[in-house]
C-alpha cells in the first residue's frame, strides 16, 4: 500500500515537473545520434556528470549529434541515453561502446594494453567512486541548493513537499552503493584522495593518459567539471583550488578544446527550465 502510494506521488510530481519543460521534441534523419538528457544547467551545460561525459565524447569523436531535452528515461530508467538508426542504447558506456563500433572510433588506438588497462580503472574510480560522493554532497549536505536546481519549476511548496521523497530514494542508492554508510568526513575524505589520485596521476600532462586526449578524458572531464564550476560550496571544490589547481588547468583545456560554445550551452539549456 504505501508503496503503490509513493508511486502515485511521484507519477504526480513527474507529471507537474514535466509540463513545466519547455523544450521542443527533436527528430533526426539516420546518420545522426539523438542525445537524451535533462535541460537541467547551472555552472555547467549539464549538471549530470554522465550527461556531460557522452556529449563531450560525441564532440571528441566528431559524431554528429542533436540533443532532446524532453525528459524521457531509457528502458532503465536512466539518462542520458542515445537514437541512433532507430536503435535506442541505454547507459553512457554502453552508448560510447556502441558508437566506437559504428564510427570506428580511434581515440584510444595510440595507447598500449597497459595505458588502457590505467585509463579503464581511472574511469572506474571517477564514475564508480568518485561520482557517488558528489551526490552525498548534493542530496545530503547541500540540500535547499539542490531542492531549487533540480525541480525549478516547482512553488516552493512543492519543492517542500516533493524533496524529500526524492531525497530518500538518493539516500537509499547511496546506502545500497555503500558510499551513504560512512561519516560525512569519512565521504569528503575519500572524494579528497579520488581528487588527489587524479592530480597525482596527471601531473603536467595536458590530457589525462598524455599529449592527446583519449576516451578517459570524457569521464575524468565530466566529473570534474562538476566540482569546478557546479558545485561550488562543496569539499571537492576547495580542495581542487586549494590543493590540486593543475586539475582546474585540465578543465579549462578541455572546455577550450571541445566547448566553444559553453556559455551558450549552458544559456540555450536554462531557458527549458529556468523559474517563470
Amino acid at each position: 500500500m504505501a508503496a503503490r502510494l509513493r508511486g502515485t506521488i511521484v507519477r504526480l510530481f513527474l507529471k507537474d515537473a514535466i509540463a513545466g519543460f519547455n523544450a521542443p521534441k527533436i527528430t533526426v534523419p539516420n546518420g545522426v545520434v539523438l542525445l537524451h538528457q535533462s535541460p537541467i544547467s547551472d555552472g555547467v551545460p549539464m549538471i549530470s556528470n554522465f550527461a556531460l561525459k557522452l556529449e563531450t565524447y560525441l564532440r571528441m569523436a566528431d559524431i554528429p549529434y542533436e540533443n532532446s531535452f524532453v525528459p524521457k528515461m531509457s528502458s532503465k530508467g536512466k539518462i542520458p541515453w542515445i537514437e541512433y538508426n532507430g536503435k535506442r542504447i541505454p547507459d553512457s558506456n554502453f552508448c560510447i561502446a556502441f558508437l566506437n563500433e559504428e564510427f570506428k572510433v580511434t581515440l584510444d588506438d595510440q595507447l598500449s594494453k597497459t595505458e588502457k588497462a590505467i585509463s579503464h580503472a581511472i574511469k572506474t574510480m571517477v564514475e564508480e567512486n568518485s561520482y557517488w560522493t558528489m551526490v552525498y554532497y548534493r542530496w545530503v549536505d547541500d540540500t535547499p541548493r539542490t531542492s531549487k536546481l533540480f525541480f525549478p519549476k516547482l512553488s516552493q511548496r512543492k519543492r517542500d513537499f516533493f524533496f524529500p521523497i526524492f531525497q530518500r530514494g538518493s539516500k537509499g542508492l547511496l546506502n545500497g552503493h555503500g558510499m551513504g554508510r560512512h561519516k560525512k568526513d569519512e565521504v569528503y575524505s575519500i572524494a579528497r584522495k579520488d581528487l588527489q589520485t587524479l592530480s597525482d596521476y596527471l601531473e603536467a600532462k595536458p590530457f589525462v593518459m598524455g599529449q592527446e586526449p583519449t576516451l578517459v578524458d570524457a569521464s575524468v572531464f565530466g566529473y570534474l567539471a562538476q566540482v569546478v564550476w557546479q558545485d561550488k560550496h562543496s569539499p571537492q571544490h576547495a580542495a581542487v583550488h586549494s590543493e590540486f589547481n593543475n586539475l582546474i588547468g585540465y578543465c579549462e583545456r578541455m572546455k577550450e578544446k571541445y566547448w566553444s560554445d559553453w556559455d551558450e550551452a549552458i544559456a540555450q539549456r536554462k531557458t527549458f527550465h529556468s523559474e517563470s
